[in-house]
């Protein structure tokens, strides 16, 4: 089995990447782009030249400490059924496969339905914050949540960074505490991202407003496509070798 990733430097490259790119999005102006979406987040309306802000209601960060909760039982029992000092002894991958079957059918095979109602999103939450610990970043698997009609691309990427901060920020007293994970120790691979991120975050912006809402939606799918394969595959493709 295995927990997250092949070993505990995994555990803190994943955790750390993926905290600073969400993190990074929401700073660098795409905050802003919080969009109304059923009262489940942050959220801003624009009355001409007057801006209402709401506050959000908390229902995936209430779903998300829900789950990241219960995967901390679930980790420290597998830790004592498996008699390890840490959880990085532990592997667990076989979830990956199936999370790409669930993004390739909610793409393609789920077929159009009326919007979800904002309760949906404390499930999103308790989901994103359980298996989060075990299968790493969970965007994939929250992405096609976002593919709505009433959300420009800005609002769709600045929406889902707001999310999978709460998600990730649970993450890392978790990793410290049972994965044995030293940031400090770390940060050779912190700086390096920190930059990168920093770069990366503000050359997506700029091309972001340089393609149209369809292609938008367009690439975006296409990239979840290729994760869910990838995330089926490369399993496969790992238990085989």
């Amino acid at each position: 089995m295995q927990i997250f990733s092949n070993n505990g430097t995994n555990n803190t490259n994943h955790c750390c990447t993926y905290y600073l790119i969400h993190l990074s999005r929401y700073w660098y102006g795409w905050g802003n782009n919080l969009a109304r979406y059923n009262g489940h987040l942050n959220t801003r309306r624009v009355y001409g030249d007057r801006t209402a802000w709401y506050y959000p209601d908390g229902q995936h960060l209430f779903g998300a400490l829900i789950g990241l909760g219960l995967s901390v039982i679930i980790v420290y029992a597998l830790m004592q059924y498996y008699e390890v000092d840490s959880a990085n002894q532990i592997k667990f991958d076989y979830l990956k496969p199936i999370i790409g079957l669930y993004i390739l059918w909610y793409l393609y095979l789920k077929g159009a339905k009326k919007e979800q109602k904002n309760k949906l999103f404390i499930i999103v939450g308790f989901i994103s914050g359980l298996v989060s610990i075990f299968i790493g970043a969970v965007g994939p698997l929250i992405a096609p949540f976002f593919l709505r009609k009433d959300l420009t691309k800005e609002n769709v990427i600045a929406n889902k960074a707001a999310c999978q901060i709460i998600t990730h920020i649970g993450k890392i007293p978790i990793f410290m505490y049972f994965f044995n994970v030293n940031y400090i120790e770390q940060y050779t691979i912190l700086l390096p991202l920190i930059i990168s991120v920093y770069i990366g975050t503000n050359v997506g912006k700029k091309l972001l407003g340089s393609i149209s809402e369809k292609t938008f939606k367009i690439f975006f799918k296409v990239c979840l496509t290729i994760i869910a394969i990838r995330l089926i595959i490369g399993e496969f493709l790992f238990i085989t070798s």
